[in-house]
């Protein structure tokens, strides 16, 4: 905060099952001095893809649905562009990655930015999206997330963000945590800010209630971020007591694809449900990161030593290296 690197940041750590420190300092927003505290909320942006996974994982575990049900059984008549089939594309596939549609197309960009559409507009405008050149390997994007939202709740849109908040968000007691920007207090808002010549700006958000999607689709303090991760860390169980189911939990962790990449100092080997599975300094550091326009979001854990970290930010792109830098000197 005193290089300027950032307008304000949240942090929690955990350590087994407790909140092991909290710190919350600088503006949440400059244009009015407003101090970020330990109620304020972030864009999570990418982040909110563990929140969709997990709870497709405990629908799984209690028989809704099954990972391995092919899109053809939740939209029995939907189309897709040559070489692809709805039959051969699971549920799992969507979550992982290996779905094999080109991502490069008008649902996510309806999605995620412009907000405009219904649920049989996305359907109809799959046929867009070829199948991807990479064939089914994995290639991450929001497509998938966006697909398996719709199966979730195809009845209405945005569904899918009552169906979070009943299976996970609400059982972790993250009473700081909403899809819906509309529910966000302005005095617990995190502005997004971005660096200019003379220093951080406010920029406008960019996000309201209509393109807040399943692959980058909440606002949340640190704290109750802290909450996921220690039922990450403690197969379902918060503050001693079982919320969700430990199968669920233990099947977003486990490998279900692999992956060769590195990020931020982490080289990444593999995909969860919703989690990056990597390694920094030689242990596994299970992670999922977010960036978006004026904000930046680091939540990740190492199951051996049972340690998380949250980390949120108002500074964007210029806090990008920063975040993960700090998570870092917080693990070693």
């Amino acid at each position: 905060l005193a290089a300027g690197l950032t307008p304000g940041l949240s942090i929690a750590v955990v350590e087994g099952d407790r909140v092991l420190w909290k710190r919350s300092s600088g503006l949440a927003d400059l244009g009015t001095g407003r101090p970020v505290t330990e109620e304020t909320m972030f864009y999570l942006a990418s982040t909110s893809k563990a929140l969709t996974a997990l709870c497709t994982a405990v629908l799984a575990e209690r028989g809704a649905l099954s990972l391995d049900d092919p899109l053809s059984r939740f939209f029995r008549d939907v189309r897709l562009a040559e070489g692809l089939s709805a039959d051969s594309i699971r549920m799992r596939d969507l979550l992982t990655h290996t779905h094999g549609i080109d991502p490069m197309g008008p649902v996510s960009l309806r999605v995620a930015f412009t907000g405009d559409y219904t649920n049989q507009q996305l359907l109809d405008l799959l046929p867009a999206h070829r199948a991807a050149k990479r064939g089914r390997t994995f290639q991450y994007s929001n497509l998938g997330y966006d697909l398996a939202a719709l199966a979730l709740s195809p009845s209405s849109k945005g569904g899918w963000k009552d169906v979070v908040a009943r299976e996970v968000t609400e059982p972790l007691g993250m009473r700081l945590t909403t899809s819906s920007v509309s529910r966000v207090p302005e005095e617990r808002l995190a502005q997004p800010h971005e660096l200019g010549p003379a220093g951080f700006e406010r920029i406008p958000l960019a996000k309201e209630d209509a393109n807040m999607g399943p692959a980058g689709g909440h606002f949340a303090a640190a704290g109750d971020l802290a909450r996921l991760l220690l039922a990450e860390l403690n197969g379902g169980q918060v503050d001693g007591v079982a919320v969700l189911s430990p199968e669920a939990i233990a099947e977003t962790q486990r490998l279900q694809v692999a992956q060769d990449r590195d990020f931020a100092g982490y080289h990444r080997h593999g995909w969860g449900l919703g989690w990056d599975l990597g390694t920094y300094e030689g242990d596994t550091l299970i992670h999922r990161f977010g960036g978006f326009s004026g904000y930046r979001c680091h939540v990740s854990f190492m199951p051996r030593h049972r340690i998380g970290i949250v980390i949120l930010m108002n500074g964007g792109d210029a806090s990008g290296s920063l975040i993960d830098v700090m998570a870092t000197g917080i693990y070693d």
